[in-house]
């Protein structure tokens, strides 16, 4: 532990509480989406809205623990960071995925998109399901490690470029905004990823342009507004 205690204290040094308040505060406009969403099902009993809770759900659990777990050295934020965030990710991906689909009713209305999506979600289903296989009952790290970079994370960016691809194809208002809202996070995700590889968008590491997290944030705010 003594070995990796200079590398925590100095993210410790470089964390902004702007971007932890920023982070709360997001959160709770998330918590509201979710009783919003939660009261529509209960008035309609559509289906759809319970799962984009469960998605809006993902996303809030995922932004508040992401910041909290930063504050402390315990088992648990250990067990988060390496695991249980990136499966509340994927989680997050799949209720989202079946919630276009019966938001836009795509099995009738879109059927070679319904057919695209619901393979997506099985082999995301698997991805997820090897991921965890290899945590659970394997010491590769460089095999989890590229499994969740360059294999399933690459899968979940190539989803949204499909459905970007195919709503630019049809005149469906629906589409379009969901299009327009994943385009916003993937372009902002994309932001994230670069700063975690080590681009810089400041000189000075404690600027709020340098944090992954946020950029993230704002992709998927953009998205929930857009969707």
């Amino acid at each position: 532990e003594r070995d990796y205690l200079p590398a925590w204290l100095k993210n410790l040094k470089y964390r902004d509480p702007l971007v932890d308040v920023s982070t709360y505060i997001i959160s709770g406009i998330l918590l509201l989406m979710i009783f919003y969403s939660l009261a529509v099902y209960l008035q309609s009993y559509n289906r759809e809205f319970l799962y984009y809770s469960i998605y809006t759900f993902c996303s809030t659990f995922l932004f508040f623990f992401k910041s909290y777990s930063l504050t402390e050295s315990k088992e648990w934020n250990f067990f988060y960071e390496e695991y249980l965030d990136f499966i509340i990710l994927g989680l997050g991906v799949y209720f989202y995925l079946i919630f276009i689909r019966r938001f836009i009713d795509t099995r009738e209305k879109h059927p070679s998109l319904d057919k695209f999506l619901r393979i997506a979600n099985w082999i995301l289903v698997c991805l997820l399901l090897s991921f965890s296989i290899v945590y659970f009952f394997s010491d590769k790290y460089v095999l989890l490690y590229s499994l969740e970079n360059y294999v399933i994370k690459i899968f979940m960016f190539s989803i949204g470029i499909v459905f970007i691809i195919y709503s630019l194809k049809k005149k469906d208002k629906l589409l379009n905004y969901l299009a327009a809202g994943n385009f916003a996070l993937l372009l902002f995700s994309v932001l994230s990823l670069l700063r975690l590889v080590g681009v810089k968008f400041a000189e000075d590491n404690s600027s709020i342009l340098n944090k992954g997290l946020l950029y993230y944030e704002v992709g998927v705010v953009l998205e929930l507004i857009l969707g």
